[in-house]
């Protein structure tokens, strides 16, 4: 007997209610604005952080780089589909 995959679970990509719900798509607007957002968000961050280490402040730099390293993380959850929202648990409120 062969062993197949199971088949996967609702997320992102997924129509939420009825056939009048439209999907997200591969190419979807709100996808991929959100994903420049969070892209946009790490590299300031990471500027932040190299601008913080050059003037000595340690501290600043740390923190700049844990949101930066959360905040591409969280892009690359959301380009490949991982994120359980999009732009947090407000924004499955106002699709309903």
């Amino acid at each position: 007997m062969v062993w197949t995959p199971p088949e996967p679970g609702p997320g992102i990509g997924d129509a939420q209610g009825g056939g009048a719900a439209r999907p997200f798509g591969h190419r979807s607007a709100v996808r991929i604005i959100n994903v420049v957002l969070w892209v946009a968000v790490a590299l300031v961050c990471g500027a932040g952080g190299v601008g913080e280490v050059t003037i000595g402040n340690v501290g600043g730099a740390v923190v700049a780089f844990a949101v930066a390293v959360f905040a591409a993380w969280y892009a690359f959850r959301v380009w490949t589909f991982r994120a359980r929202w999009m732009l947090g648990p407000a924004d499955r409120e106002w699709r309903r």
